[in-house]
């Protein structure tokens, strides 16, 4: 069985244009190797293919054998904004062994106002 850290990930309100990422993990729970792929079940009209984009969108879990197995991956999601609207998504994580898939839901709202822009310290 693989589980998911986060069901719910929520952007917030963001600057149009400014991208922002958040991360969570893939856990394989089993004594068995598992491989893993995401893609989207269904995303709001506001959406385009750049809206989210997830990195990376496959990979290999070895099994729960020993504390210092590689049983956890961490996957990054970007947002952009492209105009004041509501963004949401769901994405599934399926294991290609038949593991029961987890729903992932992201949302994001995209604002003008600079109020919202992230500022980077270099």
């Amino acid at each position: 069985q693989m589980e998911v850290s986060d069901d719910y990930l929520d952007f917030g309100t963001c600057l149009v244009g400014q991208t922002r990422e958040l991360d969570f993990q893939i856990i394989n729970m089993t004594t068995s190797e598992s491989y893993w792929n995401i893609y989207s079940e269904n995303r709001s009209n506001t959406c385009d293919d750049d809206t989210f984009k997830v990195q990376p969108r496959k990979g290999f879990l070895e099994a729960f054998v020993t504390c210092t197995s590689k049983r956890m991956a961490t996957v990054k999601i970007s947002f952009t904004a492209t105009h004041s609207d509501a963004y949401d998504c769901t994405f599934i994580v399926q294991g290609l062994l038949g593991e029961y898939p987890r729903r992932i839901v992201v949302v994001g709202q995209g604002s003008y106002d600079g109020k919202h822009e992230t500022i980077l310290e270099v």
